[in-house]
């Protein structure tokens, strides 16, 4: 395809496909109408259906498959979908009347609803899980630029204050059906940052680093595993994709032959998906799988059709259907700052994405 806005990847894979039982794995483009920033979360269910926002018109949409449902915003000019639950709802932030702060919302057939903040102007919900908890952030006082981890509800439920490590700010950026949150917090000082877990009943665990200052958590499944990124000893400019158990040190997933890596979502099969620089300093997407106890780094454009003209240089999210969500670039190498991607599923399933569901008011 020629287009030059078409410049995304949707593709499927499935852990059959690292076997090599069959074929090299279909990428399927959603086109130029549906072209949505991801930004940098995993906005994928286990339907296929994707939440994110169009650009430039900076609309809160949901795709699905190609059909995109557009949502309003709280009376302010920009509003941003992070994330799609199970039933539909996309949660994400909108700014308010006048433009005077942006508040963690969910959105469904009945419109934006306002997650409300712990206090300050701003807030930002990053993930849903099935009983209607949301992660994200809030500032906590107005005019307050600190921000703490924090655990929304749709269910008109207070907010909850997930604490730091001693720093002032935090960050929960994912959510299992455990309610059990990961991300980042500062430590004191707020120079340094570590991955973190958090839970409304206990103060936030400390997930460590591979050795150097910092790291984030990105995803976590349903087993506790909880993939991410941080930075090495003696090389804080240099991150490689980490996976964190709770209890246990960091492990190291490693790249493909460059310097760096991010691993940014994770499925109940323990299927790592993120990014990696190759031996020639592009990034490309890569999917991780244990192996006798190993983790493998295998780069997923060796597992499409070389002859489709596709580069695919991020993934983002892998769901328990094996539908991975990605980004990349068409023939013509264009490239452009927001897209989105639907991938196809399994062996028997690439030809046929998912049908259009309705928006959950659940």
């Amino acid at each position: 395809m020629n287009s030059k806005v078409g410049a995304i990847a949707a593709l499927g894979l499935s852990f059959t496909a690292l076997a090599g039982t069959y074929g090299p794995v279909k990428v399927i483009d959603l086109g130029p109408t549906t072209i949505l920033d991801l930004a940098g979360y995993s906005a994928l269910n286990d339907h296929g259906e994707l939440g994110g926002y169009t650009f430039p018109d900076s609309q809160s949409r949901a795709a699905y498959s190609g059909h995109v449902t557009v949502f309003g915003s709280l009376g302010g000019d920009y509003a941003q979908a992070n994330a799609i639950g199970e039933s539909g709802e996309v949660i994400g932030y909108s700014y308010v009347t006048g433009n005077t702060g942006y508040h963690a919302t969910i959105f469904d057939k009945h419109g934006p609803k306002d997650l409300g903040t712990l206090g300050g102007d701003d807030s930002i919900a990053y993930a849903i899980n099935n009983e209607g908890r949301i992660a994200g952030l809030s500032t906590l006082t107005p005019g307050d630029r600190a921000f703490h981890a924090v655990i929304f509800s749709r269910h008109n439920v207070p907010a909850v204050d997930l604490g730091t490590l001693g720093g002032n700010n935090s960050a929960a950026f994912a959510l299992n059906e455990k309610n059990i949150a990961v991300g980042m917090s500062s430590l004191p000082g707020d120079v340094i940052y570590h991955a973190a877990l958090f839970t409304t009943h206990s103060s936030p665990l400390d997930l460590g680093t591979l050795g150097g200052n910092s790291s984030e958590a990105h995803a976590i499944n349903e087993h506790g595993l909880i993939v991410g990124y941080s930075t090495l000893l003696n090389q804080e400019g240099t991150t490689h994709a980490a996976l964190f158990r709770r209890g246990g040190s960091p492990a190291d997933l490693g790249t493909l032959g460059g310097p760096t890596s991010q691993a940014v979502g994770i499925n109940d099969k323990g299927l790592i998906v993120g990014f990696a620089d190759t031996v020639h300093g592009q990034p490309h997407a890569v999917i991780w799988r244990e192996v006798n106890g190993s983790w493998i780094a295998t780069d997923i454009n060796a597992l499409i059709d070389p002859t489709s003209g596709w580069t695919i240089d991020f993934a983002y999210g892998i769901n328990n259907r094996g539908v991975i969500e990605a980004i990349g670039r068409n023939a013509d190498n264009v490239s452009i700052r927001c897209c989105s991607a639907y991938l196809g599923e399994l062996a028997g399933d690439l030809a046929r994405p998912p049908q259009p569901r309705s928006v959950s008011s659940r």
